[in-house]
């Protein structure tokens, strides 16, 4: 546009991962310029990682069958859906419908991931509390994962008939009816649930008798490792999302973005 004799230019089709969780996307045009690029970068590698998984995973699955393997192929798999939809569809509001269907399957895709990571958390907790638990209820625990998602959207559909599934700017939850927090709430119940039991977890390993005859040294770099690892499988990395609710919080929509859009799992 024009502006004092002077030419703007504007660019509506810029996203970064962090507006997932953002509950005001509106930031300066280059902080999304920057932001557009790395979730492009980040996303596409964690694709990689993620579809290589997959394959080692099926290659090799005789050898590594399990209870958790079962949960992070499905975590896997999902997480590599959702990251090829937010790439290829998070910026196509030029056609309504493409939008909104956009929008609904991010939202359900996204959910399942986090619903996932909660069978992930409860499984591990399970294996902490109880040394011979091999995870027999897994299918049903995954389905009911997948249920839950699909009821929630499906419940956020019907209210709204749509309205907010997508907006101008993007295709995602609008901020502005409030429908993000069809997304937030389930998403912060989870986290904070995973954090529990990672706060759980860790206290029982420290006070196992292998833990107390390691050095003081040895027991900090064990936990740090530990919580590293934990980090993006039970979607800690997702609590920076909170802090990155608005424009004055560009640093952690950065740190979001880096951390999330390269989410992939061992």
């Amino acid at each position: 546009m024009r502006q004092d004799g002077v030419i703007v230019c504007k660019c509506n089709h810029l996203t970064s991962f962090a507006v997932l969780m953002s509950l005001s996307p509106g930031l300066a045009s280059h902080h999304y310029k920057v932001l557009s690029i790395i979730t492009q970068i980040g996303l596409t590698i964690s694709m990689v990682f993620l579809a290589l998984n997959v394959f080692i995973f099926i290659l090799f699955w005789r050898y590594v069958k399990s209870a958790q393997s079962i949960m992070k192929l499905n975590l896997s798999c999902v997480l590599f859906l959702a990251n090829l939809i937010f790439l290829i569809g998070i910026d196509k509001t030029t056609n309504e419908v493409v939008c909104s269907t956009v929008a609904v399957l991010l939202h359900l895709l996204y959910l399942m991931v986090f619903f996932v990571m909660l069978v992930l958390g409860l499984h591990m907790l399970n294996g902490v509390l109880n040394p011979t638990y091999l995870g027999d209820n897994t299918l049903r625990n995954l389905l009911a994962s997948y249920g839950t998602a699909v009821f929630v959207v499906a419940v956020s559909v019907g209210s709204t008939q749509l309205k907010g599934y997508g907006t101008d700017k993007y295709c995602w939850l609008s901020t502005e009816t409030g429908l993000i927090w069809a997304f937030l709430i389930p998403v912060i119940v989870i986290i904070t649930i995973n954090f529990t039991i990672v706060v759980v977890v860790f206290k029982i390993m420290f006070n196992t008798t292998q833990m107390t005859r390691k050095t003081s040294f040895n027991r900090v770099k064990a936990g740090v490792r530990g919580f590293i690892v934990l980090l993006p499988v039970m979607g800690l990395t997702w609590i920076i999302g909170i802090f990155a609710f608005d424009s004055n919080m560009v640093v952690f929509h950065y740190l979001f973005s880096i951390l999330n859009s390269l989410q992939e799992y061992e």
